[in-house]
């Protein structure tokens, strides 16, 4: 067989293969409740957002990143989509210490014995597209190995090819209305092959380390050490701020003392809004998933951030046009923080920009009279409440926004 022909039936297979397994997902968590119906079986308790998510879940890998992409985008799906989706829980089986002594071996060109003095077969984590490994170099420092899951850009480009098939007949279908479903895929193909380059991510780490601010750190990147598939990387210490919320929540503060002995929460708290208001708005290059697991505190009090796969960038003009959003709604100019607010928004030719001003103004207004009362609930004051009710009046009145900016509110 020619070797073009055999790499082609090698594709179309992959792709069926893929397929196939998207459809039977699709069986289990779309169509079982309608077979329960149909048998008389008692129903199942989960909505259908929640068997989305649970569905994403079991698909993993480039599912998984949909999933998270579409997270994002607050200004098209529905309210209880976008929440189920932002909890999906990304964990895989561990590759074995043999797959991860190969892709480092190939990657890096040499045995593994030679590039660390230390090498822990066990991972730190173990996520769809790569795990981390703790590893000490040749001369004693401590190392974060971060290693791909081998053929995962195969299987990755065999997912869109499906997924921009069924977009096309989404689009053809008029299922999504005036949103084009290619176009949002061809936005999530870059957006993941973007995260698929380890290079990308030590670029980002490498940015965001030369602008920190004093109380924040960032991982120095290998380089020598460092692949498309491998990202080696100083090993920050500290205990995640995912941990730490777990242990206060169950009541359990000694044992965050016994953790960060030195470690002051106001002190840690501060430091952690300073640095992420600098990111947001003075440099404007951000880190686009800081969940408690991204973010670690240390026992001087300062906090390292890590995983930069997924970052956002704005503009000069972008971050003044933020900036006086919020200055404006600080000071209760509702109509001028609106006005600022709008630049952000793209209208379509279904859009009703008179109902959207009125509706806006009036989350706006709330949001200020919100902020005025300090003995109000703290239910009342949070911005994540009055941001959730913004988006639903644009879903509502059919905007959109850009990646950038959506990846801005949800840091």
């Amino acid at each position: 067989m020619h070797e073009s022909t055999r790499r082609s039936w090698q594709t179309v297979s992959l792709d069926v293969k893929r397929l196939v397994t998207v459809l039977r997902v699709i069986l289990k968590f779309a169509l079982s409740p309608v077979l329960r119906k149909l048998l008389r079986l008692p129903s199942a308790d989960a909505t259908p957002a929640e068997r989305l998510r649970l569905g994403i879940e079991e698909l993993g890998l480039t599912y998984l990143k949909f999933g998270q992409y579409l997270a994002t985008r607050f200004d098209i799906l529905p309210e209880d989509v976008y929440r189920q989706l932002s909890r999906l829980f990304e964990n895989a089986t561990p590759l074995s210490y043999d797959e991860v002594k190969s892709v480092v071996e190939v990657e890096l060109h040499r045995p593994i014995g030679k590039i660390f003095a230390f090498f822990d077969p066990l991972p730190i984590a173990s996520a769809s597209v790569a795990q981390v490994h703790e590893a000490r170099s040749h001369s004693g420092e401590r190392l974060a190995v971060k290693i791909q899951r081998p053929g995962i850009e195969r299987i990755f480009m065999a997912d869109v090819r499906n997924l921009r098939r069924l977009a096309a007949l989404a689009d053809a279908m008029g299922l999504l209305g005036k949103i084009s479903a290619r176009e949002l895929i061809n936005e999530f193909s870059k957006w993941t092959l973007r995260e698929l380059d380890f290079r990308i991510e030590g670029h980002t780490a490498e940015a965001l380390r030369r602008t920190a601010t004093p109380n924040e750190i960032v991982p120095r990147i290998e380089w020598e050490l460092t692949t498309a598939r491998v990202l080696t990387m100083e090993f920050l210490g500290g205990v995640s701020l995912a941990k730490i919320a777990d242990l206060v929540d169950a009541g359990k503060i000694e044992e965050v003392h016994a953790l960060l002995p030195h470690m002051q929460f106001v002190e840690a708290s501060r430091n952690l809004v300073i640095a992420s208001l600098h990111q947001l708005f003075v440099t404007g290059l951000f880190h686009g998933d800081p969940h408690p697991g991204n973010i670690l505190i240390r026992d001087d009090n300062t906090v390292g951030f890590i995983d930069f796969g997924i970052f956002g960038e704005l503009t000069d003009y972008e971050r003044e046009m933020l900036t006086g959003h919020v200055e404006n709604i600080a000071f209760g100019n509702v109509d001028e923080s609106f006005r600022y607010y709008r630049k952000f928004l793209f209208p379509s030719d279904d859009t009703d920009l008179k109902n959207f001003e009125i509706e806006g103004k009036s989350v706006l207004r709330r949001l200020y009279q919100g902020m005025q009362n300090p003995s109000a609930p703290i239910r009342d004051r949070h911005l994540g409440r009055y941001w959730g009710e913004m988006f639903g009046v644009i879903r509502r009145n059919r905007l959109r926004m850009s990646t950038d900016t959506l990846l801005f509110w949800r840091a």
